[in-house]
């Protein structure tokens, strides 16, 4: 199925302006790494676009060390939703909350009149995966709390969506009750890079490649990266009991082997899971709500929240 024009023109800038290469290439991405460990020093401050929204307030909440929610609720409360939507957004395990993840979870509230709980979560190479997962189950718990089992919806992308999934094994190991419903975006599940076909779909992918791969978890987790385990490698389970699960992925990316992978893992141990594939389409794809494309995919993604 051929892109929209929208969709074209933005594939062909990825190309074009060398997007891929901080994650391609061995110099470029210790670069990244380095200068994102420079920025970490500066603590995050709230975009503008996101206080100044329309429809939705902003609020934060420190509620355990190194663990800071941003919360947004509509303003219109006469139409509000009672789901509260839990969104651990991606960067790598390095980057902190982009531009487009605010923009999904702004209309994600505009179009729901849901409340949508973005975590600010500990970064590599300023700290590892212990901090990045205390504060991941700090606010799982939060939230359920906030929201109850039945009203939680858990949204993920890319690492993010790493997180999605490894919250809920988390909340089975623990005993804690799991959400109405899971959503990811590109998830990677696999961080020893064990599942076969991933470095065969590098050449078609416009923004992983296969250095950022093994690179990320030297950064994050190398103390655990090999372990037969999870964590990091969710594919070690548990799956069985897990909430519902829906899954997007992009045809050209290198992440569709993991989703592919979580898809099985999860129908084996007699759990619910979609996966709608993006034809010709990259990686998190619904975060591009300007090309048709990605706006369907908000959409869909806002008929699962509604109807979890």
């Amino acid at each position: 199925m051929a892109l929209s024009p929208q969709a074209q023109m933005i594939y062909d800038e990825l190309i074009e302006t060398e997007y891929k290469k901080p994650f391609s290439e061995e110099e470029p991405f210790a670069a990244l790494v380095a200068a994102m460990g420079e920025v970490q020093k500066t603590p995050y401050e709230l975009p503008a676009f996101v206080c100044d929204a329309a429809a939705a307030a902003a609020k934060e909440h420190v509620i355990a060390e190194g663990c800071h929610i941003f919360t947004l609720t509509p303003k219109n409360h006469e139409a509000g939703s009672a789901k509260h939507v839990l969104f651990f957004h991606g960067g790598a395990f390095l980057i902190n909350i982009m531009d487009t993840q605010w923009v999904l979870a702004l209309s994600l509230v505009e179009k729901l009149g849901c409340t949508v709980h973005m975590l600010e979560y500990p970064l590599a190479p300023t700290f590892s995966h212990v901090e990045t997962y205390r504060a991941m189950m700090d606010a799982y718990r939060w939230v359920l709390g906030q929201a109850g089992s039945a009203n939680m919806v858990v949204l993920g992308d890319s690492v993010g969506a790493h997180m999605a999934i490894a919250a809920a094994q988390f909340a089975l190991r623990d005993g804690l009750e799991q959400p109405a419903q899971i959503i990811v975006l590109s998830p990677w599940i696999d961080f020893a890079n064990e599942l076969p076909g991933k470095a065969e779909r590098e050449a078609g992918d416009p923004i992983i490649g296969m250095v950022s791969l093994y690179g990320i978890p030297a950064a994050w987790c190398p103390d655990i990266v090999n372990d037969k385990a999870c964590p990091p490698n969710l594919q070690y389970g548990p799956f069985a009991g897990m909430a519902p699960v829906y899954i997007q992925v992009g045809s050209t990316e290198v992440l569709a082997v993991d989703a592919e992978e979580l898809v099985r893992l999860i129908r084996d141990a007699g759990g619910t899971v979609e996966l709608e594939v993006g034809e010709g389409l990259w990686h998190t794809y619904a975060l591009y709500p300007d090309m048709p494309e990605g706006a369907a995919a908000v959409d869909r993604i806002a008929q699962c929240i509604e109807s979890a």
